[in-house]
């Protein structure tokens, strides 16, 4: 088999220029399509010493039909477009979309764990990337963080559908065993049944668990130890995940039967955050109206307290006498006014009210007009920016999420000027000072955003 050099031509077209990566699997080259004149990626497979006979042809034969099946999926918007495949010295040379950009492992490393609010991104990015892969009859068989990358615009994209080989201390890829990193396995992989959907949802909950918990459920010291945890052991409970728990709890069940699909999945993704969004906007409610005085007992109940008093009729003994019956009462009873104390709960209410008349002009003061106080308000907000649209005000968290705010709060610095596709690095430089992204119909967008001035 032929291995890659620098210059080597491909398939007379794909130029190799340099190595962008090394694994189990081989090597990952940058390579130019001299027919267009574009930047690609192209994967070598490299096979493990000693392979012979029927070994070795059943090795290529099943990554040929993988990378095959990858190329199905080239156009998905989460999914790293699988070219072309081209087989030099019957072995399979993947071209692919060269993604600018680092890996979700590699940020777990920097950043040990990312929010519930970008978390749910990722979630929903790969839930639509499986989703599309099992419509086809394709299962990845290797879902984890170093196989989810992360462009420069944020975009993410499930990459090596099924296709790399790998070995190593924690990767078995010997005959008649499982082929995929030991802490992302599902239960029946451990005990080496064949992958299935349901295999990649459960890789899936336990990339989701690390990466908004900050820690791998089923990584242990030893291969032997993985495995026992990932077939017999429950996660740790989790204490970030938030909205998303109930999502990661469903994928994360022993059983595959008991795991939704990709699709039941986003709509489980789906209802909690529109739950979430629903209790955002109640925080932000205008104080109730003032409570109406109690309406007035009877007509001459209002009559006896506006009008004049009678003079009292004199009695035969010339003294004054009070009348019990009032003239304009029809039932002939008096209107005795009654002084009534408030109760305790009408004063606790009053009291309640007051505070909240009170705090309400604060709290509105220091968020337009406290910096550090409104960027601390708006930091704990999980919301995204997948309603966004012209003119509204986004703030970026300290965490690097983007999240709307009110135009009027302190924590406002950016406006969204463009909402299309395309990258915000074509429109001025001196106006564009970040980007972020957004999702609207299934479509990746971009989200242009400019000082607001």
């Amino acid at each position: 088999m032929a291995q890659g050099v620098e210059g080597l031509l491909i398939g007379g077209r794909f130029r190799l220029s340099h190595v962008l990566g090394t694994g189990g699997f081989g090597r990952v080259w940058a390579a130019k399509d001299i027919e267009f004149q574009t930047d690609v990626a192209i994967k070598e497979l490299v096979l493990e010493q000693g392979l012979v006979g029927r070994e070795r042809e059943d090795r290529l034969s099943r990554a040929r039909r993988e990378a095959r099946n990858a190329a199905k999926l080239r156009d998905h918007p989460h999914i790293v477009s699988v070219h072309d495949v081209v087989i030099l010295d019957e072995a399979p040379w993947i071209v692919m979309q060269l993604v600018t950009g680092g890996t979700l492992q590699e940020r777990l490393v920097k950043k040990k764990r990312l929010s519930v609010g970008r978390t749910g991104q990722i979630a929903d990015a790969l839930l639509r990337a499986l989703q599309a892969a099992h419509q086809r009859g394709i299962v990845h068989r290797d879902v984890k963080p170093a196989n989810v990358m992360e462009t420069a615009d944020r975009t993410i994209l499930l990459t090596d559908f099924g296709i790399a080989i790998s070995q190593g201390d924690s990767t078995l890829t010997a005959t008649g065993m499982v082929i995929g990193s030991l802490p992302y396995l599902s239960p029946e992989r451990a005990q080496g049944l064949k992958a299935q959907a349901p295999s990649d949802l459960f890789a899936l909950g336990t990339t989701l668990y690390e990466t908004v918990e900050g820690i791998c459920p089923f990584k242990r010291e030893s291969p032997a130890g993985s495995l026992h945890a990932v077939a017999y052991e429950d996660v740790p409970p989790m204490k970030r995940a938030d909205r998303l728990q109930p999502l990661i709890e469903a994928l994360l069940e022993k059983n595959p039967a008991d795991r939704p699909t990709a699709t039941e999945a986003l709509e489980l993704l789906k209802s909690s955050a529109q739950k979430v969004k629903r209790n955002s906007k109640s925080q932000f409610r205008p104080l109730p109206e003032p409570t109406a005085a109690p309406p007035a007992a009877s007509k001459a109940a209002v009559r006896s307290t506006s009008a004049p008093k009678p003079k009292p009729k004199p009695t035969s003994g010339g003294r004054p006498r009070s009348d019990n019956k009032s003239q304009d009462s029809p039932t002939g009873a008096a209107f005795v006014p009654v002084d009534k104390k408030p109760s305790k709960e009408s004063d606790w209410e009053k009291g309640a009210m007051a505070f909240l008349v009170i705090l309400f002009p604060v709290f509105l003061l220091l968020y337009t007009g406290n910096n550090s106080f409104a960027n601390w308000v708006s930091g704990g907000l999980d919301g995204d920016v997948a309603s966004a649209e012209i003119g509204d005000c986004v703030h970026e968290t300290s965490e690097g999420e983007w999240v709307e705010v009110a135009c009027w709060s302190a924590a406002t610095k950016y406006k969204v000027t463009v909402v299309a596709e395309g990258n915000c690095l074509t429109q001025p430089p001196d106006r564009t000072v970040a980007t972020g992204t957004t999702s609207k119909n299934g479509f990746s967008l971009f989200l242009c955003v400019e000082p607001d001035d």
